[in-house]
C-alpha cells in the first residue's frame, strides 16, 4: 500500500466520523458554556433565610380566654402579677399546653388542638426549654 492510498483511507474515515464527533463536541461546548454562565450570574444572588417574626394572629376568643378579664373596653391587655407568662400577643411566639410537656413553633397546626384555656405562651425557645418543655417533633 502506498502513502497516497493510506492518506485516502484516512480521509474517508475522518469524513465518516467527523459529523458525530462535531455534534458531541458542540453539545459539550454548549453545556459547559451554559453551566459557567449560570455560575457566574448566580454568584451575585443571595437568598435570605425565611424569618418568622411573630406568632400568627390568634382569634379574639382565644385571646380573651388566655388573658381573661385583663383586657379593658378597647381590648388592650393590662399586665398584672397573674399574667407574667402572657404579656401580649407579640410575646406568644411559641405555645405549649399547661397539661403537656411539648411546645410548638409559630405556624404549627397542632396548636389549634389545644384548649385555649390551657395555652401557655413563651417568648423564646429558651424560655420554653427552661420551664421543662421540649420542642415537638411533629412541626418543623
Amino acid at each position: 500500500m502506498s502513502v497516497r492510498g493510506t492518506i485516502a483511507q484516512l480521509k474517508e474515515r475522518v469524513k465518516l466520523f467527523l459529523g458525530p464527533v462535531l455534534l458531541i463536541l458542540s453539545f459539550v461546548f454548549v453545556g459547559t458554556t451554559s453551566y459557567l454562565y449560570g455560575v457566574i450570574s448566580g454568584a451575585d444572588l443571595k437568598q435570605e433565610p425565611m424569618v418568622i417574626e411573630r406568632y400568627p394572629q390568634m382569634s379574639d376568643e382565644a385571646l380573651s380566654m388566655i388573658c381573661g378579664d385583663l383586657a379593658d373596653d378597647k381590648g388592650d391587655v393590662h399586665l398584672s402579677d397573674a399574667s407574667k407568662d402572657i404579656k401580649d400577643e407579640e410575646d406568644c411566639l411559641f405555645v405549649g399546653s399547661v397539661n403537656g410537656t411539648k411546645y410548638y413553633p409559630p405556624g404549627c397546626s397542632l396548636v389549634e388542638r389545644i384548649n385555649p384555656q390551657n395555652l401557655r405562651c413563651f417568648s423564646s425557645e429558651q424560655q420554653a426549654w427552661d420551664q421543662g418543655y421540649e420542642r415537638t417533633a411533629s412541626c418543623k
